[in-house]
C-alpha cells in the first residue's frame, strides 16, 4: 500500500504548462508512480510531458528528478510491449532515501487531453 495516494480527477486538460506544486515527501519514500487512464486520449497529435524535480533540504535547493513525456500511437492507441492495448500509462520516478520535497510540471502540447487517475508515493 502507498504511504500517500493523490487522485487526479478525470477532467479535459488544455494545450499549456502546469505547475505541481512542492508537496513534503513522506519519510521513508523513494519512489513515485504517476498512473492515467488513456482510454479516452486518442488524439496522436497531443502530447504530455511529466517533469519533476527533488529537494533534499526542504526547498533551499532542488534537483533534476527526471521527465516522462507520453503520446499514443499514430492509430489513437497506448500498447504494451506485445502489443495489447492499454487503458491506463504509467510514469515512474525514484529519488534516493532522504528526500524531503517533490515538485514538478505538466506541459501538454499539440491538443487537449482527457484524463484521469493516481499519484502513489511509496
Amino acid at each position: 500500500m502507498a504511504l500517500l495516494t493523490i487522485t487526479i480527477p478525470l477532467n479535459l486538460y488544455n494545450v499549456g504548462s502546469q505547475p505541481i506544486a512542492s508537496s513534503p515527501v513522506p519519510v521513508g519514500a523513494v519512489e513515485m508512480m504517476i498512473t492515467l487512464a488513456t482510454a479516452a486520449w486518442i488524439n496522436p497529435v497531443a502530447m504530455m510531458d511529466i517533469a519533476m524535480e527533488f529537494s533534499l533540504d526542504n526547498e533551499s535547493t532542488w534537483l533534476p528528478g527526471g521527465r516522462a513525456p507520453m503520446q499514443c500511437r499514430p492509430d489513437g492507441t497506448f500498447r504494451g510491449p506485445g502489443g495489447t492495448i492499454l487503458t491506463e500509462t504509467k510514469a515512474r520516478f525514484s529519488w534516493p532515501s532522504g528526500v524531503t520535497h517533490a515538485r514538478g510540471t505538466v506541459t501538454i502540447t499539440g491538443a487537449s487531453i482527457t484524463t484521469g487517475g493516481t499519484v502513489d508515493i511509496n
